[in-house]
């Protein structure tokens, strides 16, 4: 159920955590694993699916929702918590991919305290009107090759043993007016990872690009395509690209292609 603007409620408790991860630890339709996120978000609220410690999970599951629905996999489930890496892994016919998540954004958000901040305004009476300049649109979109390298970086650095996917959330949105520029940074972006990793996915405003695969297993390396020439200059703010847009992968395997309709919601449930 949704509770109403402004009401408190009680942050999930110990026992509640453990039942949640332990039901998002069993296989699952990647729908039926989205809907139970949904609803553990809505009883909580955003400022405590984001602000509380320890709910980390919630978001891997959702993520692991995600990439289950846009690859089709008839199952999707986190691992266990003795395990504790790779985070989740998404079964099909073909066999079952385990798969690493991380979260690019920008340096220092804090979305707990963004959500608590919005509901506090939403207290009152009346719209909340929040100015959100296309001077801030570019702004954040300059940062996504960066916020991309530094998740990179830090996954690099844990020095993970053994072989899995890694699936990167860029949750930064810009209503389209960078779109080609930050999907043309990707390739360069995820190269680091590459030897670490089997498969490298990004998740952008519900488009999963990818796989890149290891650049040892091709011979000439190119970079990601210029789109500029997929969109018009006259498209207005917001607007996406509804066809499906090639992206150059890094491994012999096939062209891999933009596989979902666009979307302007980045956080889960929520709008950015």
């Amino acid at each position: 159920m949704s509770r109403p603007p402004g009401d408190q409620m009680p942050r999930l408790t110990k026992s509640e955590l453990a039942r949640h991860r332990a039901w998002l630890s069993d296989w699952h339709t990647p729908a039926d694993m989205a809907a139970y996120v949904s609803v553990i978000n809505n009883v909580m609220g955003s400022a405590d699916f984001f602000g509380q410690g320890g709910v980390e999970f919630l978001r891997d599951a959702w993520l692991a929702a995600e990439f289950g629905r846009h690859r089709q996999s008839s199952s999707v489930r986190l691992v266990s918590e003795s395990e504790q890496w790779p985070d989740f892994e998404a079964r099909d016919g073909g066999g079952t991919e385990r798969v690493e998540c991380a979260e690019a954004d920008i340096p220092g958000r804090r979305r707990g305290d963004e959500y608590r901040e919005a509901r506090k305004r939403n207290a009152g009476d009346g719209p909340i009107v929040e100015d959100d300049p296309i001077e801030d649109w570019i702004a954040r979109a300059d940062q996504a090759p960066a916020a991309l390298s530094a998740v990179i970086a830090t996954k690099i650095g844990k020095h993970y043993a053994g072989r899995a996917s890694l699936l990167v959330y860029l949750n930064i949105s810009e209503f389209g007016v960078r779109q080609a520029e930050i999907e043309a940074a990707m390739a360069p972006a995820i190269a680091p990872a590459l030897p670490y990793f089997l498969r490298v996915w990004i998740l952008w405003k519900d488009r999963l690009h990818g796989p890149w695969t290891t650049e040892a297993e091709w011979p000439e390396q190119t970079k990601c395509p210029d789109l500029t020439d997929r969109r018009t200059k006259e498209e207005p703010p917001g607007a996406t690209v509804e066809a499906e847009q090639e992206v150059m992968p890094l491994g012999p395997r096939p062209r891999a292609t933009v596989l979902s309709v666009a979307s302007g919601c980045c956080d889960p449930t929520i709008p950015a």
